[in-house]
């Protein structure tokens, strides 16, 4: 998918080496972190067996979803507007 290729190549922008991607189709976005608890534990899973430090979400996350995303994941969480962000 275009859209999902272009996000690894914004990652590749500032020298970042994915260690793992994902396309996941939200039906009911949550409002605490946008992903279901079953989708937010397998993620935290392979954060911590691949000592992910960064987790890149490519939708845009309210404050509260991406400070609770970074709770759960026990990793930095970017959306795409911070990842643009920290291009420049």
């Amino acid at each position: 998918d275009a859209r999902h290729d272009e996000a690894v190549g914004l990652a590749s922008a500032i020298d970042l080496n994915p260690v793992h991607t994902a396309v996941v189709t939200v039906a009911d976005p949550r409002p605490a972190t946008l992903l279901g608890s079953g989708k937010v534990a397998e993620f935290a899973d392979i954060v911590r067996e691949r000592k992910a430090e960064l987790v890149i979400v490519d939708h845009p996350l309210t404050p509260v979803q991406q400070r609770n995303l970074e709770k759960e994941l026990n990793a930095k969480v970017l959306d795409r507007t911070g990842l643009i962000l920290e291009i420049f």
